[in-house]
């Protein structure tokens, strides 16, 4: 069994120390209220955010919690403001919420490769590649989750990070990352986690690396993640395979023409409300067989199919 501990090369080349993020035992619920949720009962620590420039202590202070599941990275945010009804959240999904009152999040690898998502304090989402040439879709709006709740001194914000948005070649045991907050109104202020030199949310040198900590009796669940991807997409399954076959892709129906048997198991299979252990083996081993099938097909078809059957 392999140890995932980055600590020492890691954090002595980025002069920063490393994260420790916790196993998720329970997966929380996405509202935004995340106080009594049991899904973070044992993420206790809670990490705040300097001002960008002379990290001195923000007039509005951030605190959030980070942990990894099975399938996402997941974050738990507090932004206290004293005037909640002043925030400022114009943008739409996609539009330009760092111009809002807003808050952005960084993953990725040593090299600064990897992913932007900004949540505002309306909800709206942005996301986009970061020094990642053959990214899918970068103009899209992906599937990754926020839920935000305003209260009486700010918001409360979560967000589910999937693995399945980062480059397929990246090793999820070695993440980076940090989170920035645009606060806007009368006195402008911006905040960040990690220590940053260049005045600019994004500087991947000093991005804080995460310490992915095992659960209790656990072992290696980022290495099973690199290693099998198809966890990140049971829970959420029967929904997108049906939302598949209603998309009526071509080359969606030209690989279940070719392949009537396997697909009729692996969607008797995806539809089970709960699945045994043997039955959970099988739908592995089914998808990837599609996996291994199509990629004869062409690169760029077998890449519509999946997103077809999984995204």
């Amino acid at each position: 069994m392999r140890t995932i501990l980055f600590a020492a090369g890691i954090a002595a080349a980025f002069a920063v120390a490393a994260v420790p993020v916790k196993f998720l035992e329970q997966t929380p619920v996405m509202d935004g209220e995340f106080a009594s949720d049991p899904g973070w009962q044992h993420v206790e620590e809670s990490l705040s955010m300097h001002r960008l420039g002379d990290h001195a202590a923000p007039e509005r202070p951030t605190s959030f919690r980070i942990a990894y599941g099975i399938d996402a990275v997941y974050l738990a945010l507090e932004a206290t403001d004293p005037d909640p009804a002043a925030l400022i959240a114009n943008a739409a999904d996609q539009g330009e919420l760092w111009q809002d009152d807003s808050i952005e999040i960084f993953l990725t690898d040593r090299n600064g490769r990897g992913i932007q998502l900004i949540v505002n304090a309306a909800g709206a989402r942005f996301n986009r590649p970061l020094n990642w040439n053959d990214c899918p879709e970068p103009n899209q709006l992906w599937n990754w989750n926020a839920a935000l709740q305003r209260f009486a001194n700010g918001y409360r914000l979560e967000v589910r990070i999937p693995y399945l948005l980062l480059p397929e070649d990246m090793d999820y045991r070695e993440l980076y990352f940090n989170i920035g907050r645009n606060a806007q109104g009368k006195s402008p202020e911006v905040s960040t986690y990690a220590r940053l030199a260049n005045g600019m949310f994004f500087d991947p040198e000093n991005f804080v690396p995460l310490e992915l900590i095992h659960a209790s009796g656990a072992e290696s669940i980022p290495a099973r993640l690199a290693a099998d991807r198809l966890d990140a997409w049971r829970a959420d399954a029967p929904r997108r395979y049906q939302e598949a076959q209603r998309k009526n892709d071509r080359y969606f129906q030209q690989y279940c023409a070719a392949n009537p048997e396997p697909v009729a198991r692996m969607e008797a299979l995806l539809l089970l409300p709960e699945r045994s252990p043997a039955e959970e083996e099988a739908l592995r081993q089914l998808a990837g067989d599609a996996l291994r099938i199509t990629d004869e097909i062409t690169r760029e078809q077998t890449s519509r199919i999946l997103d077809q059957l999984f995204q």
